[in-house]
């Protein structure tokens, strides 16, 4: 049986974004700005933002008819209402300054990163075994 959340459930979501790395300083923080204005008028709120800073691209990327080597990674961690993630992810998809983004549950990533690894046990023997071999 599949189980919705309850209406006012809150979840933990994790967010990272890539901005272009033409953009100042000033112009990134906006961007935070606006994208935590975003959670807030849907009922959330930021639990942190980590800027993990200009980083080369394993492949160049084409925003708004530029190409792209480097980007801007940013990482949050919000907290809302599960009925409104998919507003913010679809805020972020329209966004022209966010090149690409990936919004996740975090309880699902937490669960597989915990999830216990499963043992295969062989029997053992202390005979060996020469199927192949015809002497005697």
């Amino acid at each position: 049986m599949i189980k919705f959340p309850k209406k006012d459930s809150k979840r933990t979501y994790e967010v990272t974004y890539l901005v272009p790395a033409t953009l100042t300083d000033a112009e990134q923080q906006v961007i935070q700005q606006k994208i935590a204005q975003l959670v807030t008028k849907h009922k959330g709120k930021v639990i942190s933002t980590d800027v993990w800073g200009k980083k080369s691209l394993a492949y160049q990327i084409v925003h708004q008819k530029t190409s792209h080597r480097e980007a801007v990674y940013t990482y949050l961690e919000i907290e809302m209402p599960a009925e409104n993630a998919p507003e913010i992810d679809r805020a972020l998809q329209l966004d022209l300054q966010v090149m690409r983004h990936l919004m996740v549950r975090a309880d699902e990533v937490k669960a597989k990163k915990t999830a216990p690894k499963k043992v295969i046990e062989t029997p053992e023997s202390d005979e060996i075994t020469d199927e192949g071999s015809d002497q005697k």
